[in-house]
């Protein structure tokens, strides 16, 4: 099956769309929102979805831009013959029409079971979920956001026919005999007996048993040797305890003595370091108190000498000050009758303006009312339009409801009862009379002579009144099979007639022609009036008149503000006194600029003066503060300190006094320093740390030797030795019976191992047809590439991808793959599967990709494409649907741009 074109109307975003398919490659490209998926969703649903489907799938096809029906019409190929498909779907309304290209038409239901038929696939109808809808051929449909899914689980809705094709490819396939099937299940059952499916022996088993049997047996073995060397082990310790205890106590004895000594050099070293802090106490509050002496001194030095300095500098800043002062009032003089001028000019320019806004507002208005005008007299047009319209539509529905499908049926049988009559009279006898004396009758009907009547049944011939004859025409069942077509033709053409109330095919195709005009003229009116945006100008008519009122609002505020308007009448009046209102606005807009410049000067020169005195003001208070503050704390200290002869007696005695404290702590310090305060400090820790240690180990020794015995004692008459040494056998024998238990459990394992790998061969054989196929396309992508096809049973399994240039020739599952390569493998599988079912399709089939390729890196989508042509080669129909049409330049493909839904 090939596409060769599709047309789609009136469908979400599109009005009227269509494509001309190229027979191998077609590239839709467009940027986003341009409706390419839109399209292809409708061509799907021509194909899949029956007409008459309700509910939100019908919902959401309605057109955003036209309240026509939506409509898809698909024309394609298949087996050298062409077929169009099309769809109005319509709810309930809904019409399906199927034509095979000169040959037969059909509608409706007949027309849907045909597709479905053509398809070889179910069409969905009803209120259809979308899920359902769009599983049909998902293994050729790659749907916009699915192109990393796994195509295994898409084509699982054809594995029958994949199965079968695969048979066929691959030759007769080699199975199983029943004998063979049977052992395979016994070995299959008994190893699932003995093992877990981790490989396990499961519990209550031979081999589980035997397993117990020897872990008890190695656990009895290794508590009686663990038993035999503890007890050896604790009569080694018991002995070396006694040693421990002896050598302990005699360093103990020592230590004591030499603790004893250390201890009494440490509180002499006590002693001294006590006079030696009171006397450093002593030292540092004389010091402390011979530099607050010598602070004060120094202070009230640098006080007298600073009140002299401030006293000389204060007398030219006062003057200073004064003439600051009257700078300042004559600028701020200068500066109050500029700005007086300035504001005078700002009210001027404010006048002025309010004049032009009301001119403005004035043309605003005059433009609006025009415009309205012009609105108002389309929408007069546009209500003639209509009621033509309406007059046409109400003779429209007078006429009968002939279309051209109906008048194509009409004529056909109106044919064929021409052709039945035709044979009819073939076969009819005639019976002429030539002369008679007598009257003739046939059916009670007289013939004069020269006259003849076509007999097509069997009729009675009356000759004067003793000779009756019967005539029975010729053809036997054959005639009476064409009188009974003749009927029901008739009556069929009699019951449409009736139907549409018409008398006669004449009279059917009168209607139609009339119908046809009246519908063009219809059309052309609503053409006519949708040229002329109805609904548009309305709410523009509408706007209009609310924008004149809100201009006409605005005139009268605006006239409010002046007390002398200006009123023009038309737009020139109202346009040349906004001229002239511009001019005088920007000639009192040029004076006040003038102006503003003066007061912004005057300003300026009365900041410069009032900042230059509140800086010498400031500066001035800052040293008048300070030479209070100076003299001020003169006088304390003097206060405090007292004069100058008492200030040098006490700076004497100090002085002496620290001196004297220094010597005393230096004689102090070589007192300690003889006694060595850091080695005895160490002494002390070091004899008491080895005083303790000695002591623990003694406590230990102690505890060691008792325990020990205590063990040594409990440990009853039995002989250790021996119970290992029985241990020791039955763990032997244990040993022994679970290699014989388990040799046999893993020759079991593996006969049943041996069938299912046998089993898997067959698998393998019948998925390599398919694998085979898979690994040509990705060799296009990775030269070194190979798929492996998994299966389960009749059920096609996982895809994994080996490349033996990474990983070491590993094989990766499609869940363990990146992003792009998880696209570029599903596409090569639907690809495979294609190849594989064309067959049953005339050969070819359509693969359509959309944005499919997302997440595959630039550089990778030229490889991409050697896939997709050697896709084209094998007879397959590629369709990509991709926002960077660019991208697939080299795989000359028919391109069909869209840049937008029409």
């Amino acid at each position: 099956m090939r596409l060769v074109s599709a047309t789609v109307k009136n469908y979400r975003i599109h009005r009227d769309t269509t494509v001309e398919f190229d027979s191998c490659r077609t590239v839709i490209g467009g940027p986003n929102e341009s409706g390419k998926s839109t399209f292809v969703e409708a061509v799907h649903r021509g194909l899949f979805l029956k007409s008459r489907v309700t509910g939100d799938l019908r919902n959401e096809m309605l057109s955003l831009t036209s309240q026509g029906v939506p409509q898809a019409e698909v024309l394609f190929e298949m087996d050298g013959k062409r077929y169009r498909i099309t769809k109005e779907f319509n709810g309930p309304r809904g019409t399906t029409t199927l034509t095979q290209i000169g040959g037969y038409t059909l509608s409706g239901e007949e027309a849907e079971l045909k597709m479905a038929e053509l398809l070889g696939a179910g069409l969905v109808s009803g209120k259809a979920s979308r899920d359902r809808l769009i599983s049909q051929w998902v293994h050729l449909w790659v749907w916009q956001g699915r192109g990393m899914e796994d195509p295994t689980e898409d084509a699982q809705s054809q594995n029958e026919n994949l199965i079968r094709r695969l048979q066929e490819v691959g030759g007769a396939v080699a199975k199983q005999s029943e004998r063979d099937s049977r052992v395979a299940e016994h070995f299959a059952n008994r190893a699932n007996e003995i093992f877990t499916a981790k490989g396990q022996p499961r519990k209550g088993s031979e081999l589980y048993n035997a397993q117990e049997g020897l872990r008890k047996t190695e656990e009895t073995l290794r508590e009686a040797r663990e038993r035999f060397e503890s007890l050896k082990k604790t009569r080694e310790e018991y002995t070396a305890a006694l040693q421990i205890l002896e050598r302990a106590e005699e360093d103990l004895k020592g230590l004591t003595r030499q603790l004893e000594e250390a201890t009494s050099r440490q509180k002499e070293l006590e002693r001294l370091r006590q006079k030696e802090q009171l006397r450093l106490t002593e030292l540092q509050s004389a010091e402390k108190e011979l530099k607050g002496l010598e602070e004060a001194e120094n202070r009230i030095k640098e006080l007298s000498a600073k009140i002299k300095a401030l006293t000389h500098s204060l007398e030219p800043k006062r003057e200073q000050k004064e003439q600051l002062e009257a700078l300042l009032a004559d600028a701020r003089k200068r500066r109050e009758e500029a700005e007086a001028r300035y504001q005078k000019a700002i009210e001027t320019t404010r006048q002025c303006r309010a004049e032009q806004d009301l001119a403005a507002a004035l043309r605003s208005l005059f433009e609006k009312q025009a415009r309205l005008g012009e609105l108002k007299s389309r929408w007069e047009k546009i209500e003639g339009l209509q009621g033509e319209k309406a007059a046409l539509e109400q003779r429209l529905a007078g006429l009968p409801q002939v279309a051209k499908p109906f008048l194509k049926k009409l004529r056909k049988i109106e044919g064929e009862l021409k052709s039945t009559q035709a044979a009819l009279d073939a076969m009819a006898a005639e019976l002429e009379v030539v002369r008679s004396p007598e009257k003739v009758r046939v059916d009670h009907k007289v013939l004069s002579a020269g006259e003849s009547v076509r007999l097509t049944e069997v009729a009675q011939v009356e000759i004067g009144d003793g000779v009756e004859l019967k005539i029975h025409p010729g053809g036997g069942e054959e005639l009476q099979k064409r009188r009974e077509d003749k009927r029901k033709l008739e009556n069929s053409l009699q019951k449409m007639l009736g139907d549409k109330s018409l008398a006669s095919l004449e009279e059917a195709e009168a209607a139609l022609v009339e119908r046809e005009g009246l519908e063009s003229e219809v059309k052309e009116k609503e053409s006519a009036i949708a040229a002329l945006d109805p609904q548009n100008t309305r709410s523009q008519m509408e706007e209009a008149e609310k924008e004149v009122a809100a201009s006409q609002g605005e005139v009268e505020r605006r006239s409010k503000q002046l007390e002398n308007p200006a009123i023009a009448t038309t737009l020139e009046e109202a346009e040349a006194l906004l001229d002239h209102a511009r001019r005088r606005v920007e000639e009192a807009e040029s004076e006040e600029r003038g102006l503003k410049r003066a007061f912004d000067a005057a300003r300026k020169e009365e900041g410069d003066c009032e900042e230059k005195l509140d800086g010498l003001v400031k500066e001035l208070t800052k040293d008048e503060r300070e030479l209070v503050g100076c003299e001020a704390a003169l006088k304390q200290l003097v206060e405090q300190c007292g004069d100058g002869d008492q200030r040098s007696k006490a700076l004497s005695e100090s002085r002496v006094k620290v001196a004297g404290l220094r010597d005393q702590l230096e004689k102090i310090r070589e007192e300690i320093e003889r006694l060595n305060p850091e080695a005895l400090e160490g002494d002390l820790q070091r004899l008491t740390r080895a005083c303790d240690e000695k002591g623990k180990a003694i406590q230990e020794a102690k505890g060691t030797i008792v325990a020990c015995g205590a063990i040594l004692k409990s440990s009853g008459d039995q002989d250790p030795k021996a119970r290992l040494e029985e241990a020791g056998a039955a763990f032997e024998f244990a040993q022994k019976r679970f290699k014989r238990v388990e040799l046999r459990s893993m020759a079991i394992s593996m006969v049943s191992e041996l069938f299912r790998q046998k089993q898997k061969e067959l698998s393998t054989s019948l998925s390599q047809p398919l694998a085979d196929r898979i690994t040509d396309y990705l060799r296009r992508i990775f030269p070194n590439a190979q798929a492996q096809v998994e299966m389960d049973g009749t059920q096609l399994g996982g895809i994994k991808l080996v490349r033996t240039d990474q990983g070491g020739g590993s094989a990766f599952s499609f869940d363990g793959l990146s992003g792009g390569t998880k696209e570029q493998m599903a596409a090569a599988v639907r690809l495979a599967i294609a190849e594989l079912l064309a067959e049953e399709h005339g050969g070819s089939l359509p693969v359509v990709f959309d944005d499919a390729f997302v997440n595959t890196d630039p550089d990778r989508v030229e490889a991409v494409q050697r896939m997709l042509d050697l896709a084209a080669e094998r007879g397959l129909q590629v369709i990509v649907l991709t926002s960077n049409p660019s991208d697939y330049a080299s795989l000359g493909a028919k391109e069909v741009p869209f840049t937008r839904a029409v």
